[in-house]
């Protein structure tokens, strides 16, 4: 599909753009988002995403449940 009809991409590997001023990047477990226009140099924000998947893991439970989700 192209940009128009709704393109959609999913990763496991990719930064999540959630503030530019104090700087917040996080990289979930896996995030399914709006295509990008990478040879404009579009980053991936939070307005782009469409899901977003943290795994909880036993060492991180607290950043996992409360402090990635409020961000």
């Amino acid at each position: 599909m192209d940009r128009g009809h709704g393109c959609v991409t999913v990763n496991n590997d990719v930064d999540l753009r959630l503030r530019d001023a104090p700087l917040l990047n996080r990289r979930p477990d896996v995030v399914l988002y709006r295509c990008l226009d990478r040879e404009r140099g579009e980053r991936l924000r939070a307005e782009h995403a469409l899901l977003v998947v943290e795994i909880v893991s036993p060492g991180s439970e607290t950043q996992d449940t409360t402090d990635k989700p409020g961000e």
